[in-house]
């Protein structure tokens, strides 16, 4: 039974529906191979579905993702249980990103499932199964909590013995029904020996996540039988059960088989008892088996498979599996399936002591152990019992430790006899928690080292990060990793790999491309292996200036050529763009040359697209420069600070607006009378203006209503060059004034207005009237005025009446009189009408307004008949209908009107008819038109020119589509002349006039003798229609039967502009000769010409050709061109570069009408595009050549045309350096894309360089300079293994710290130790210890801090590190290890420093660290602590340049050299390798630890990235064992090469000592000699790895180097000897040390050899007397009181001198005694004279000290003087004197003694019984004066006693004393 077997592992590309993990997400796709060029870039974001609807959010922004990438690996989120989570990803080609794809979605499924109800029904050997379906208790929706379980599984157990299995765990077989909720099984049974039992079935559902739950019923038997009871005989172990119905059995040891299965059998006959009766009892137990060995362990691994992965990336679920271990069931007689019960599965450290105690007399009986906060402490944990050498808290009292704390355990080991003993581990500090993460910042440290953080970079093969603020505040950060990628966390650049203690990561060779957001990320792991990952915001490499744009003078929209204003500077910019690191900011100047900047400085406008300065004066102290051209030049910085520079095409000030020469003036087209117009749907006007400048650049007409105009048109835009309109298709109104105006402006935008006012407007005749004339009707009206219609001699008096128009109002009247009708014979001028003007102020009559004139005629005769013809003319110069009438002149003056008369000509004209009627005639008409003598008699011409000038050029067609006007001639006079004329209009086609009037309106229109006409379309008739020909008819009446037709050519109405037929594909265009395409952009070596083919239909128009530029006039290339040319050759023309051309074409129609039409333009570009950047990288060929990278893809970007655009890129690829060789692949096009594939036709040669050429083409023609690649190095070898072969000389000083603060030895130093070269750091203390334990100094340095030291004359190359450092021997240390860490230039270090329990001496730990230095001229070389509080013992700092070469082909030698430091139960491994490449970089090393050669056994490949060394002190490496290490390096190209290491036996034990001997033969042993020179043998030995090097030294104690240091011995050796020059004081000790192959020391000193050659010193001796007294006085000064004897003591004599014995001498005044006193040369040496008789006088004592060579020292003496007589009364009495409250004593002459002395006097009461003492005081003086305290004394006074005592120095004494009375003062 395994418990692995069924759980899903989930292959990387199987789409799964649910997932256990909460805080990593993953998603596959494929990309189509095709489309891979093209999406460059991925966006992806994670997104969660919405818990009641299917719509989902976005839960991240969306972040790029590297374009290659066919997977995503999410970590760190926060992923809700039962939540439904996709990735979407957005696929990119540059900016534009198709839209987001996403996939299908995964649950969150971190927790078992729900479980239900079980019923079950058991029929035989079947069981019916009815089972609620398993939920996932997180889902909301129903069917997918349904759809998370995975199968089910079935197994029978016994009911009194939980998890006591009686089957195997079996898969349940398909469902015979299910629905929504239950689910229906039968199982099929066939062990029917079970059904006997109480079984319970216990059914497990596992979901699709490998999570499980169970449900159990108890089995029914089959229908009948009863239920299942508990057996009658039960086995039991364990505690006696509570009844009397029970047996013991024992049995003696080795009686029971393992593995044998017995039972309990009960035989009981029926009986009463007690009055119960017992019934008959027969039956067994159903057996126990015995088991007296612990299960088989069986194979554990963490994962999915059996791989046995050593990483994962889920925080939140860990996937434990294990093959079943099996125990007693492997024999077939156990009950159940298994004998297993249960499993635990612990996680995390687990107490061990295997091998700590041993007891040999009654052995080990159980453990306990405990945690406590101290050694010994029970605290934490009571102590807990076990039989097992290892420990785990019990799981119903977990530990609650705290992090950061240190706890000791305790174990106690009890034997049989109920002794214990207990010994605590080291301090282990719990650390449950990550190091807390810090800031990651990209790009190099800042100035000065700040952290600073970039967004972009200008380099793709460096890539800098550096990072700070990781702590953790339990613990120290041991380690760093980085990783790199193209998205948050990923690895696609760099994968992760340790660099160390730094702060910042430099990586080179690399090849990233530009435009892809790269982050970095730092992950800390702590002490205790845990680890905290953060990544970088990203920055993005771009490797290319900006894309130029363009710069335009002005800020307005355009560019402009011209300003106005001198005072003002401003310029715009646009098209500047970085695809890359986008724009920084930008700089921009103003000079008179692109790039100078003598108008304006360079000034930074930061981001802004648009500079200007309002008010330049302020600034510069003058205007700017008239007529000057000035340049804009903008530079534009990325990010990455690449930066280009673009120049505008400079502008001229012109301060001058442009100057009319004619203003604004209606053309005489449609115009009869200045400022009025009979036209009302077209009006021309015209006008010249001019600015000699900046030219003419726009012009702008409106027409706006003045007066009773009821409209306004939009202002309409004409060229620079026109100089007449004509406005079309209007609709103005008759009698309204009309205005309109022009405003000319210059390039400079300085505009000229002009204005053309009250223009009116009247298309209408007037209406005629009447003569005012009394008439003869019967109702009389009253219309004459009085005297008017009258007549004299030379003039007649007319009066008018009913001529009126209401548009324009009547200006004029046309009177002709005549003989005859319609003649003018008999006007004044004969021949020549007559005008009056009309008066408005005329007086008016009942009928209207009567107009009255006088006008002069011919001479008038009474009786006479005259023809008065009147026409009212209006005041735009339309005539109204001629009015006719015949008078006959009356005498006095009278004139009647005839009423009643007869048609005058066959046409029915008469003077007589109603109006606009004829008379009735009986005449026939002649039409003579055709008559020879009447043709071509009379030109009638067409006019639009309604003034009719007499120079008028012939036209054929008008825009003008109400109006029609002509004038006639008569060409030859004939026979006869015409006698009136009348006209009208009509088609051309016609002989007789139709067309234009309808049957209903006058078709002939009385002219009299006028030549000329005027028609004008009525606005209720339609205008004339277009493109129709009309013609002017005149009707010449000859007589009044006979007339002639004559008619204009006609007038072609075209009143539409010419149509323009422009699209995109037909339109004016720029092309090359022989070429229809369009061309944008030209250099000045091709001719170009302007095709507008197929733009204009008609066939009759001309065309005028222009070229303009932005901001300038036009230049005229060609007009009056014929319309058959639509192409034109644009020669001669000088065009500026930079600059944006126009063709601009006129088509002009037959009618004077135009339209214009131009082209998209066209620019001069000369300059060749901008280069970019050319890379390249590698891939495999298709056919997979095996080692040879045979595909060479080349990219670039960057390059740049900001004028016509890049149209192609051209590449090559060359092999050898020779410019433009191409000698791999000729020049060919690729169009514009970025990215190519070249595969060589044959092999390429390892170590060739293949450089890839590209160059750009623009559409101009220009083309750009080649840029080449930095070359592909064609590596088809792997690296190649190098050997260190040997390290020089020490760069560093004061190595051993020997010379180190010579007069501080012992003391600590936290100040400057500036005599040395190490310089301390911050608050650091150092102290010198002495210790026999280095190798080659007895000092040793104790560092609590940092110290540093700077090497300089740095060789470039590989330099070694290495030192020794250990513990400082201390009860206080309890933790096992101590932090410190190494540096050199930014690389750190960190390493563990490991105590051994229960040492007091240096244990000491080699470290060794590798450093690859690069053209320094001086580095620092660093050690420390990491801990303020803590310090360490350091010694031998060597940092060496090594040398490197190849190594050997014969393979004695390896490339991997291992060393193995052991200290205590701790080891490390310390691995150091070379490798070279000379083609490509080598970017990672991966090193591997296993028990056989390639074997990762121990360790598993670690990525080192760089470094050439490695570590791993994690190890416990078994004694005896052989460990290899294995090393791939890999290069650039990925290829790899491997190397192994020399097996290395691992020997935990250090060399053994069998003896070390003082003297010259192996075995014996000396204490002392005489000679100087010594000898010594010793015996060291290792069985396992060999004595490998051994080194010895001198001193005066064991271990002690003073008098030699270590020297290297052969190992083999074992004797030495040594002649020494001076004899040092005491002992010699030799100590030797030897070192095994594992690198473990043993050290031995001997017992110490003495050199006697000189007496005992007594330069310390110290000589006291003890002088003594006979007396209670103690003797002063060397005065003895005591004659019988005297005591005396010495000390000082040195250990070395080996003092075993004194003599000692007392001589003086005739006594001298001499005696010896063994003693030893510590404390104090007592010797004493007794039983003496001494005489008073001098002696002295001597006491000389003899060492074991019975050499006596000198002499050490001192004096002393017995006194046994005391001080001598000489009679004189003490002199007392009592006076002024106090006593004054003198007794200078009252003692006599031979040796000094010294006094006490006192004062006291005479008659007191108690001796009352009033005072007391010791003296040497023999005067003195006291105070008495009087206050108490009454009568008299009392009497007091003065004594004086002298004292001698040796102890005798004398007294005397004086009384006296002492009253009160």
């Amino acid at each position: 039974m395994s418990f692995h077997n069924e759980i899903d592992g989930g292959a990387c590309f199987k789409d799964v529906d649910f997932q256990l993990s909460t805080n990593i997400l993953r998603a596959y796709w494929t990309t189509p191979y095709w489309r891979r060029h093209v999406l460059k870039d991925i966006l992806w974001a994670v997104e969660i579905q919405d818990r009641n609807i299917d719509k989902w959010k976005t839960l991240t922004e969306y972040q790029h993702l590297k374009a290659t990438s066919t997977h995503l690996h999410v970590s760190d989120l926060s992923l809700s249980a039962g939540r439904r989570y996709r990735i979407s990803l957005k696929f990119c080609a540059g900016k534009y990103c198709f839209m987001p794809i996403q996939s299908d979605g995964v649950f969150i499924v971190p927790n078992s499932p729900k479980t239900g109800n079980l019923s079950v029904t058991a029929n035989g050997t079947q069981i019916d199964i009815t089972l609620d379906r398993f939920v996932d208790p997180d889902i909301e929706s129903v069917d997918k909590a349904r759809d998370v379980m995975s199968y089910y599984e079935w197994a029978l157990a016994d009911k009194f013995l939980s998890s006591h299995f009686l089957t195997d765990w079996k898969r349940l077989p398909l469902p015979t029904s299910q629905n929504d909720n239950l689910m229906l099984f039968k199982i099929d049974q066939k062990d029917s020996e079970l059904f006997g039992k109480c079984v319970v079935l216990e059914i497990q559902g596992y979901t699709v996540t490998g999570l499980s739950s169970v449900v159990t019923t108890e089995l029914q038997n089959s229908p009948g039988r009863e239920k299942c009871t508990e057996s009658l005989v039960v086995d039991a172990v364990g505690d006696q059960l509570p009844t009397n119905e029970f047996v013991n059995v024992k049995f003696e040891k080795g009686e029971l088989i393992h593995g044998s299965r017995y039972a309990i059998c009960i035989h009981h006959t029926q009986r009463s008892f007690e009055g119960k009766i017992q019934h008959v009892i027969n039956q067994c137990s159903d057996g126990i088996t015995v088991d007296l060995s612990p299960p088989l362990t069986a194979d554990v691994w963490i994962g999915t498979t059996e791989s046995h992965q050593s990483f994962q990336t889920s925080t939140s679920d860990l996937t434990v599996n294990w093959d079943s271990f099996t125990d007693i069931e492997k024999y077939g007689y156990a009950m159940h399936k298994t004998a297993i019960m249960y499993y635990e599965v612990v996680l995390g450290m687990v107490p061990n002591w295997k091998g700590v105690f041993v007891d040999k007399e009654s052995g080990i009986d159980h453990y306990s152990w405990a945690i406590g906060t101290q050694v010994g402490y029970c605290d934490i944990s009571e102590f807990n019992d076990t039989l097992e050498e290892c420990g785990t808290t019990p799981t119903e009292n977990p530990l609650n430790l705290t992090d950061g704390f240190a706890y000791f355990i305790t174990v106690k080991a009890h034997n049989k006899a109920g002794l214990f003993a207990a010994t605590s581990s080291w301090a282990f500090v719990v650390e449950s928690s990550p190091p807390i993460c810090g800031v990651v910042y990209d790009g190099p440290k800042g100035k000065n080292g700040t952290f600073t953080d970039i967004d972009y970079q200008d380099s793709h093969s460096t890539l800098q990060a550096h990072w700070k603020g990781f702590h953790d505040p339990h613990t120290i950060i041991v380690d760093y990793f980085v990783n790199i990628g193209s998205c948050r966390q990923c690895e696609d650049i760099l994968q992760k790999q340790a660099v160390g203690i730094r702060n910042d990561i430099t990586l080179t060779s690399l090849q990233l491309p530009g435009g892809v957001q790269f982050f970095v990320t730092v992950t800390a792991c702590n002490s205790a292996n845990l680890c905290s990952s953060t990544t970088s915001d990203g920055f993005i490499v771009d490797l290319t200036p900006p894309v130029s744009g363009k710069v335009f003078d002005g800020h307005t929209g355009t560019d402009i050529q011209y300003q106005a204003s001198r005072n003002y500077i401003g310029c715009r910019w646009d098209g500047f763009t970085d695809p890359e690191s986008n724009i920084s900011n930008y700089v921009w100047r103003i000079g008179t040359q692109p790039g100078k900047d003598d108008i304006l400085p360079a000034t930074d406008v930061h981001n802004h697209n648009e500079a200007y300065i309002l008010n330049y004066k302020s600034n510069s102290k003058k205007y700017l420069p008239g007529g000057v051209r000035m340049y804009c030049t903008v530079r534009a910085f990325n990010h990455a600070g690449k930066f280009v520079e673009q120049s505008s095409n400079g502008f001229v000030i012109d301060d001058s607006p442009p100057v009319f020469l004619k203003n604004l003036t209606m053309s005489p087209v449609g115009t009869i009378k200045a400022g009025t117009t009979v036209l009302t749907t077209s009006l021309k006007v015209y006008w010249s203006v001019n600015d000699n400048v900046s030219h003419i650049k726009s012009q702008h007409l409106s027409f706006s209503s003045h007066i009773g105009g009821d409209f306004n048109l939009p202002s309409i835009k004409v060229d620079g060059t026109v100089r007449e309109h004509t406005f079309t298709n209007l609709d103005l109104h008759d009698g309204s004034y009309y205005s309109i105006n022009i405003i000319s402006c210059n390039s400079a935008n300085l505009c000229t207005p002009s204005t053309l006012e009250n223009i009116l407007v009247d298309s209408s005749r007037p209406t005629s009237g009447t003569f005012a004339i009394d008439t003869d009707r019967a109702a009389p009206i009253k219309r004459q005025p009085e005297d008017w219609m009258t007549w004299d001699t030379f003039s007649i008096n007319l009066s008018l009446l009913g001529f009126e128009d209401i548009h324009s109002d009547i200006c004029t009247y046309a009177v002709n009189i005549g003989s005859s009708y319609s003649s003018n014979d008999l006007n004044w001028e004969q021949h020549k009408e007559i005008i009056v003007l009309h008066n408005t102020s005329a007086s008016f009559n009942r009928e209207g307004q009567v107009q009255t004139f006088k006008v002069k005629t011919q001479n008038l005769t009474e009786q006479n008949t005259v023809f008065i013809s009147v026409a009212a003319i209006n005041c735009v110069g339309l005539s109204s209908e001629v009015v006719h009438a015949q008078f006959i002149l009356k005498d006095g003056g009278a004139m009647d009107i005839i009423r009643h008369c007869e048609s005058i000509s066959c046409a029915g004209h008469c003077v007589c008819a109603a109006k606009g009627q004829t008379c009735p005639s009986q005449q026939k008409c002649i039409d003579v038109s055709d008559k020879e003598d009447r043709k071509d008699t009379i030109h009638v011409e067409d006019y639009t020119d309604l003034q009719f000038p007499s120079s008028y050029k012939k036209i054929s067609h008008s825009p003008i589509n109400t109006v029609i006007a002509g004038k006639w001639f008569v060409e030859k006079l004939g026979d006869s002349i015409p006698i009136w004329y009348e006209w009208s209009v009509g088609e051309s086609q016609y002989e007789n006039p139709v067309g234009v009037f309808n049957s209903t309106d006058k078709v002939w229109h009385d002219a009299g003798q006028r030549n000329y006409c005027v028609f004008t379309v009525e606005r209720e008739n339609p205008v004339l229609t277009n493109y129709k020909t009309y013609s002017v008819f005149v009707r010449a009446w000859y007589k009044s039967n006979e007339f002639a037709v004559y008619k204009s050519a006609g007038l072609t109405i075209i009143h539409s502009h010419p149509i323009s037929m422009e699209t995109n594909d037909n339109k004016v265009k720029e092309v090359l000769q022989r070429n229809t395409v369009d061309v944008d952009f030209i250099s000045k070596t091709k001719h170009l010409q302007v095709d507008w083919a197929g733009i204009f239909t008609d066939s009759s128009l001309k065309y005028n050709l222009f070229i303009r530029s932005e901001g300038h006039d036009l230049q005229t290339v060609a007009k009056g061109l014929d319309s058959s040319i639509t192409k034109y050759n644009l020669s001669g023309l000088d065009y500026d570069v930079d600059t944006k051309y126009y063709s601009v074409v006129q088509a002009f129609n037959l009618a004077g009408l135009y339209t214009t039409a131009m082209s998209d333009g066209f620019i001069v570009d000369i300059n060749p595009p901008t280069t970019g950047i050319v890379l390249n990288s590698f891939g495999l060929s298709k056919n997979k050549r095996p080692y040879n990278v045979s595909v060479a893809i080349f990219t670039w970007h960057g390059f740049s045309d900001i004028g016509s655009g890049i149209k192609l890129y051209e590449y090559c690829v060359l092999e050898s350096l020779k410019e433009h060789s191409c000698d791999h692949k000729t020049i060919h096009r690729v169009g514009r894309q970025t990215r190519l594939e070249y595969e060589p036709s044959y092999e390429l040669h390892q170590g060739s360089l293949l450089r890839g050429l590209v160059r750009a083409r623009d559409f101009a023609g220009n083309v750009s300079p080649f840029v080449y690649s930095d070359g592909i190095i064609v590596d088809t070898t792997p690296p190649v293994q190098g050997k260190r072969v040997k390290c020089h000389q020490n760069s560093l000083s004061n190595l051993f710290f020997s010379i180190l603060f010579k007069h501080k030895n012992e003391s600590k130093i936290c100040d400057d130790i500036s005599e040395t070269k190490w310089k301390t750091i911050g608050k650091t203390c150092v102290s010198l210890r002495k210790s026999d334990s280095t190798n080659s100094d007895t000092t040793v340095l104790h560092i609590q801090g940092s110290m540093s030291q700077d090497v300089t004359h740095i060789a470039h190359g590989k330099y070694r590190l290495t030192f020794y450092t250990s513990t400082i021997p201390s009860d206080d240390l309890k933790l096992s290890a101590v932090e410190g860490y190494v540096q050199v230039k930014e690389q750190r270090h960190v390493f563990m420093i490991y105590r051994k329990p229960s040492v007091q001496t240096y244990s000491w730990q080699k470290h060794i660290y590798f450093f690859h230095v690069f053209d320094e001229s001086m580095l620092t070389v660093e050690v420390g602590t990491l801990s303020p509080g803590s310090a360490f013992a350091v010694n031998d700092i060597q940092f060496q340049h090594c040398s490197v070469v190849p190594i050997t082909e014969d393979g004695s030698l390896s490339n991997v050299d291992v060393e193995i430091v052991f200290v205590h139960d701790w080891s490390s491994i310390h691995a150091e390798w070379n490798f070279t490449d000379p083609e490509t970089e080598i970017v990672n090393y991966a090193w591997a630890i296993g028990t056989k050669q390639g074997g990762t056994e121990l360790q598993e490949f670690v990525s080192v990235g760089k470094q050439t060394f490695a570590s791993n002190a994690m190890l416990r490496l078994d004694h005896g064992s052989i460990v290899y290490i294995t090393v791939i390096a890999t290069n650039a190209i990925g290829l790899q090469s491997k190397s192994y290491s020399k097996p290395f036996l691992i020997d935990l034990t250090e060399p053994v000592c069998r003896y070390i001997n003082d003297g010259p033969l192996l075995g014996l042993d000396l204490d002392r000699t005489s000679k100087s020179k010594l000898y010594f043998n010793w015996d060291i030995v290792d069985p396992e790895s060999g004595v490998k090097e051994c080194i010895w030294a001198l001193g005066i104690f064991a271990r002690d180097t003073s008098i030699q240091k270590y020297t290297e011995i052969r190992p083999e050796s074992k004797n030495v000897s040594k002649l020494l020059e001076k004899v040092p004081e005491g002992s010699v000790y030799i100590t030797v040390r030897c070192t095994n192959g594992a690198g473990l020391s043993q050290t031995c000193s001997s017992d110490g050899i003495q050199l006697i050659t000189k007496p005992p010193s007594i330069l310390k001796v110290k000589l006291e007397l003890l002088t003594a007294s006979t007396t209670k006085f103690k003797t002063r000064g060397r005065y003895h009181g005591d004659k019988t004897g005297i005591q005396v003591r010495w000390k000082g004599f040195r250990l070395d001198d080996n003092v075993r014995s004194y003599m000692i001498e007392l001589d003086g005044s005739g006594t001298s005694i001499l005696q010896r006193v063994n003693g030893s040369s510590t404390g104090y040496i007592y010797a004493s004279f007794t039983n003496l008789t001494l005489d008073d006088g001098e002696y002295s004592i001597a006491v000389v000290g003899i060492n074991n060579m019975n050499v006596q020292s000198l002499r050490v003496t001192d004096t002393f003087v017995v006194s046994t007589q005391p001080p001598f009364l000489t009679g004189i009495p003490i002199t007392a004197i009592w006076g002024k409250g106090k006593i004054t004593a003198l007794w200078d002459n009252v003692f006599v003694s031979t040796i000094p002395v010294y006094y006490e006097w006192s004062v006291r009461l005479v008659e007191d019984e108690n001796d009352f003492l009033i005072k007391w005081q010791e003296s040497d003086e023999t005067f003195t004066e006291t105070l008495v305290d009087t206050s108490k004394v009454t009568g008299k006074g009392i009497n007091v006693r003065f004594t004086v005592r002298a004292i001698a120095y040796s102890g005798l004494f004398e007294t005397a004393f004086e009384d006296l009375l002492v009253s009160a003062d």
